[in-house]
């Protein structure tokens, strides 16, 4: 029996999927809105691994993606679920940033027992802030995700799910409040005019 390229890809992604846990990584929350130069913060949750116990994440590198027209990347903070990233024995860091994208590329140094006693079910691996600059709305999404377990195994992420930053000139809320205050004064007036 020959092989083609197409069966030997096929085999190979099953023996993936097979070999590695499901994970999830998501951006929240989902939507938020923001003004013109407001910050916003994004993080990166990542769940659906071993609740204090295996399989634990041991390294990632992710790229996250945005409409730099629309909301400017501004600064990271990583999570400390990998270690703690300013003890230089525990994590080695490294954060890349473009137009339009962030790599975030963190590799912890602890033994697996260790991963698997700090990691709980669902925790952040890092939190984005980001700043409005034009009205609009830019999606905040993955462009890669390498994810790999405290032993080096490739963990396949199952679902990757998005985020969504507004930029709009009111605020919801003060917009709300501010129809509120206006319906209730015009209901006083047309009382008091009867």
């Amino acid at each position: 029996m020959k092989w083609s390229s197409v069966h030997v890809i096929l085999v190979s992604l099953l023996l993936l999927a097979e070999q590695g846990n499901a994970l999830t990584l998501s951006l929240e929350p989902n939507t938020q809105m923001i003004v013109p130069t407001g910050t916003t913060t994004v993080d990166i949750i990542a769940s659906d691994l071993g609740n204090f116990a295996p399989a634990s994440i041991g390294a990632f590198l992710l790229e996250i993606i945005f409409d730099d027209s629309i909301v400017s990347f501004d600064a990271v903070e990583y999570g400390s679920f990998l270690g703690d990233s300013m003890d230089s024995f525990d994590t080695n860091i490294v954060t890349t940033a473009g137009f339009g994208f962030v790599e975030l590329d963190e590799l912890s140094f602890l033994f697996d027992s260790e991963l698997d006693a700090l990691q709980p079910d669902s925790f952040s691996l890092a939190t984005l802030t980001f700043s409005g600059r034009t009205l609009g709305t830019s999606t905040i999404g993955f462009g890669f995700a390498d994810v790999s377990d405290a032993v080096g195994a490739s963990l396949v992420p199952t679902l990757l799910v998005p985020s969504e930053i507004v930029v709009t000139a009111v605020p919801l809320p003060g917009a709300l409040l501010l129809m509120t205050s206006g319906l209730v004064v015009g209901g006083i007036v047309g009382y008091r005019r009867r």
